[in-house]
């Protein structure tokens, strides 16, 4: 009888895994953003990434992920240009009082298309021990970027040991 539970148990594990599997598979190597001189050498400490995949709506408004979205990701210190889904490598950055804004990197600027979709976000920076994905919808105005961001309650000891990176998966809704 005990058997028999772990057998059907095993059997309904198996069957929700696959039916949650969605995303679509990532081929070809990370691509290096490109970095400016805006980048104190100093501040560098490690390398971070970040997936980038894009979405439509489905017909019952649940998201659909699309592959061959072209990517243009931006800052005044980073930029890159990818098709998705693809990930993508930056350098990690040093907390420390004694840079600018802590030494957080600028905001990345997210535009995709694909057809006639597009969309486009602006990805916050987090700690390394940040959100893991960051979703954000096109605005009603697709000129007009939305931001969001997630707050993590850490002292300032705490945070000041992780570097700046990006969330682990940046998601982004053509329309």
């Amino acid at each position: 009888m005990t058997s028999g539970r772990i057998a059907c148990g095993l059997v309904a594990l198996i069957a929700v895994s696959a039916c949650g599997s969605t995303s679509l598979s990532v081929s070809g190597a990370p691509v290096a953003m490109n970095e400016t001189r805006a980048l104190s050498s100093d501040q560098k400490i490690g390398r971070g990434s970040s997936l980038v995949r894009s979405f439509t709506e489905g017909a019952n408004g649940d998201l659909v992920e699309v592959a061959g979205a072209t990517c243009r990701i931006r800052s005044s210190q980073l930029s890159v240009q990818i098709v998705t889904p693809r990930e993508v490598t930056y350098p990690g950055l040093l907390q420390a009082a004694r840079f600018s804004n802590r030494g957080a990197p600028e905001n990345l600027v997210v535009t995709c298309s694909k057809g006639d979709r597009s969309g486009q976000q602006v990805v916050l920076p987090v700690t390394e021990r940040g959100p893991s994905v960051q979703t954000i919808k096109t605005a009603p105005n697709p000129n007009t970027p939305q931001a969001s961001g997630t707050l993590i309650p850490l002292t300032r000891n705490v945070s000041s040991s992780y570097p700046w990176v990006f969330p682990r998966e940046i998601r982004v809704t053509l329309k």
